[in-house]
């Protein structure tokens, strides 16, 4: 990371210092490509944080997500650099850009006007400080949700294995490895440890015990709500840094920062707002329909007299199931990796002429 900050640094100072009249490729395409080895370290280590995130990953993300803010930070509100691309932007003969070009600059002038560019003084630096706060709020949130799913689990002693009944094989043999895997003395190797670190959907869906279903529930309603790993102060904070981040950017709230024309293709909160409106309007009603059939069908079924939120998803597989014959457990042998590798690249092939193949030793 270290190497390839150094490298960035030097790619925008470079751009920075160039005598020559700034135009889009000096400027803009250039920046656009600068610090590539940024990317090429760190997209690698972020994607695989989640499914890896052991103490010393996390340590790694405490240690590595600080200076990544700050390197965005000299750039976004380094003044020399957003004089150079104001300077394209107002002076570019867009006849002479293509559409690429043309989206490439005026995303760049925004991104860099609604990032801090143009605060000065005490502003500047109240905005370099709340976004270092937001940014360790949200490492914090994030590190109390993988802690907390790993911390909490529900152990079914080997003597009360019935109470699995219904659940799919492939998952009795995952909760039966992580029993066998888990540190607890308490915990034997016959019995079965349901985690939280992957949603319980399986218990959700096929497990005809209630009082299981409910047991599962409540644990997963646990996650980042409770000491030592609880985020609801945090949630807050993280609502109130960035309201003040957008408001010092000048905007009425962070809705209104993060929906912009140059953002979103929504364009505004508000247009997100009647979205929602009218599919309320529109999903609202059959929606009650559909759960007034499905409680009728829990109730004459099972004399369930009030579905609780660990019913829903259990009703509803039975429902589908008797309904249409819909049997989750046999559709998946037709989506194994092969099949849907194999349906996505068809896909892709159709719809935009690319065709995909594999290039052993060629390529990392």
């Amino acid at each position: 990371q270290e190497w390839a900050l150094e490298i960035a640094r030097k790619d925008v100072d470079a751009i920075v210092k160039n005598p020559d009249t700034p135009c889009f490729e000096n400027t803009i395409h250039a920046l656009a490509v600068a610090g590539e080895e940024v990317g090429q370290v760190t997209r690698p280590f972020f994607e695989m944080v989640n499914p890896l995130k052991t103490p010393d990953v996390q340590a790694t993300v405490n240690n590595i997500r600080p200076k990544l803010v700050q390197f965005g930070m000299e750039v976004s509100m380094n003044p020399a650099l957003f004089k150079k691309i104001k300077h394209v932007y107002d002076h570019a003969d867009r006849a002479l850009l293509s559409v690429e070009e043309q989206t490439l600059l005026e995303k760049t002038y925004n991104k860099y006007r609604n990032s801090g560019a143009l605060l000065k003084g005490k502003k500047r630096q109240e905005y370099q400080d709340l976004s270092q706060k937001l940014s360790q709020l949200t490492t914090e949130y994030g590190n109390n949700v993988v802690n907390s799913k790993a911390a909490l689990k529900v152990v079914i002693k080997a003597k009360d294995a019935h109470r699995l009944a219904g659940v799919p094989q492939n998952m009795l043999d995952i909760y039966r490895e992580n029993a066998k895997n888990d540190d607890d003395p308490s915990i034997a190797d016959d019995d079965y440890v349901i985690t939280m670190e992957a949603p319980p959907t399986a218990i959700y869906d096929y497990a005809q015990d209630r009082s299981l279903r409910e047991e599962v529930k409540q644990v997963a309603n646990k996650i980042g709500s409770e000491a030592p790993y609880d985020n609801t102060q945090i949630v807050h904070d993280i609502l109130e840094t960035r309201h003040k981040i957008a408001r010092l950017l000048g905007f009425k709230n962070h809705a209104e920062k993060t929906i912009r024309p140059d953002t979103r293709m929504a364009g505004s909160p508000q247009v997100v707002m009647d979205f929602l409106q009218k599919n309320a309007k529109t999903y609202l009603p059959p929606a009650k329909a559909f759960y007034k059939d499905l409680a009728n069908f829990a109730r004459k079924r099972d004399g369930i007299k009030k579905l609780e939120a660990w019913d829903r998803a259990y009703y509803i597989r039975l429902m589908r199931e008797e309904q249409i014959g819909l049997d989750m457990e046999e559709i998946k042998q037709y989506f194994n990796l092969e099949n849907v590798l194999e349906g996505m690249f068809a896909h892709n092939e159709e719809l935009y002429g690319i065709t995909m193949r594999e290039q052993d030793g060629k390529y990392p």
